[in-house]
């Protein structure tokens, strides 16, 4: 059994039950067409497999578990025998499509190219290697991706650009980015982490893997528009040069998306090498502001864990961090970790929920404490009781968060039984 793709040539085949699936990519038919059987070389006229409509084209197929698997551009199906000679294509529920003749591979499962992003399959419902973490790359309903950094959103226009290949624990996602250059999305299978990638001369246009002589021994053949390169060293080494990688972390914000807090500093574990240079640069609001940056050169090899601090009296609702890394060698980060100290969110002409103190019934009020900060300039709120009334209008004005007792005039005792204070300007 075996399975053969042909890159630039205008049809694909797929060989199992000693019969040959074939389908005439560059034409867009929905018609997948069967040789003969233990005769490849013949082919009956009525021989074929009417598995989709016009509107939506057949673009490539794998084998994957002794089971053929088609796909359009919208959806995957799986072509079982009937018993009678003939074959029968039956829809994976809930399936996705794939964005070019080349954007299907087959690792230890089935690795799709889809319109909203990169899936993965062992047959059945697929699952989304990229909604977690960069679905916003990818087109959705019409509206075009957006950038994460220096990831560019993906443009799917040239389907003879979009090329997915798995080999050696690695997914390699080839394709043109919304400013028409060349990209190269790489997801790590086992740490279950993508990274950037960009190489010149028009970027990949095709890619296969080849073994060595020894166990564990592996490279890949990766072909430009001119040029045709092998990759064979698992470390990351250059012949020339130190290596550059960057990574860039989601925005971290304790699971507040409302409230600033105050942060203090931060911590990156790693295992590095002596002479490897690390970058850590600090960016608030999902990484749109930059507020630090810090570079280490490691003195030894081994593991290390690098101390940083934020600006002092640092407010923002959440950061996020970018990595550079220069190494002649392999390295690992295992975390980063910030300290800070939540603080209340800001309020805009908001009342309390209604406060009993703790036990029903009436009772005498004769102050109140809040805790606020104003910025430093007046503040008015009002203390409001049973029925809506106004038991006492406050001036406040807190400089920083601080927390003030306040008390009701003697002469006015207040008999109620719920209360709540009630801003009428920003706090």
């Amino acid at each position: 059994m075996q399975c053969s793709i042909f890159p630039k040539v205008p049809h694909y085949h797929i060989q199992i039950y000693n019969i040959f699936f074939y389908e005439i990519l560059y034409q867009k038919t929905p018609i997948c067409r069967l040789t003969n059987q233990n005769d490849p070389n013949t082919m009956t006229d009525g021989n074929y497999i009417e598995v989709s409509t016009p509107s939506e084209p057949l673009m490539n197929g794998v084998v994957y578990d002794g089971r053929v698997f088609v796909c359009s551009s919208e959806r995957m199906w799986q072509v079982v025998p009937d018993g009678n000679g003939r074959f029968i294509p039956t829809e994976v529920a809930n399936s996705k499509g794939i964005v070019g003749p080349h954007a299907i591979t087959v690792d230890k499962l089935i690795y799709l190219f889809s319109k909203d992003g990169i899936n993965v399959s062992e047959g059945g419902q697929p699952t989304s290697l990229t909604d977690a973490t960069m679905a916003e790359l990818f087109p959705h309903d019409g509206i075009v991706g957006t950038n994460i950094g220096d990831m560019k959103a993906v443009n799917l226009e040239d389907d003879s650009r979009n090329r997915l290949m798995a080999y050696s624990g690695r997914l390699y996602c080839d394709h043109l980015d919304i400013e028409g250059n060349a990209q190269t999305l790489v997801f790590d299978l086992q740490a279950g982490a993508w990274v950037l990638d960009r190489y010149g001369d028009g970027g990949v246009v095709a890619r296969y893997g080849i073994r060595g002589q020894r166990p564990m021994e592996y490279g890949m053949v990766c072909a430009t528009e001119t040029m045709v390169g092998r990759l064979d060293n698992p470390n990351p080494v250059d012949y020339d040069s130190p290596n550059a990688f960057e990574w860039q972390t989601l925005a971290f914000g304790a699971e507040d998306r409302r409230a600033e807090k105050l942060w203090g500093d931060w911590i990156l574990n790693g295992q590095f090498t002596a002479g490897d240079a690390i970058t850590v640069e600090f960016g608030e609001d999902s990484y749109s502001t930059p507020i630090s940056t810090k570079t280490i050169n490691i003195p030894t090899t081994g593991r290390h864990r690098i101390h940083g601090d934020f600006p002092i009296d640092f407010l923002a609702v959440d950061v996020a961090a970018k990595i550079s890394v220069i190494s002649e060698s392999k390295f690992e980060i295992y975390n980063w970790e910030p300290s800070l100290l939540e603080r209340p969110e800001k309020t805009i002409l908001r009342s309390t929920d209604w406060d009993d103190v703790g036990m029903p019934g009436s009772k005498m009020i004769q102050g109140c404490y809040i805790e606020a900060d104003t910025g430093g300039l007046d503040r008015v709120v009002k203390v409001v009781g049973d029925g809506g009334v106004v038991i006492h209008t406050l001036t406040i004005n807190h400089a920083g968060q601080q927390r003030r007792v306040y008390s009701f005039p003697i002469i006015q005792p207040t008999i109620l039984e719920i209360g709540r204070a009630s801003c009428r300007e920003r706090v």
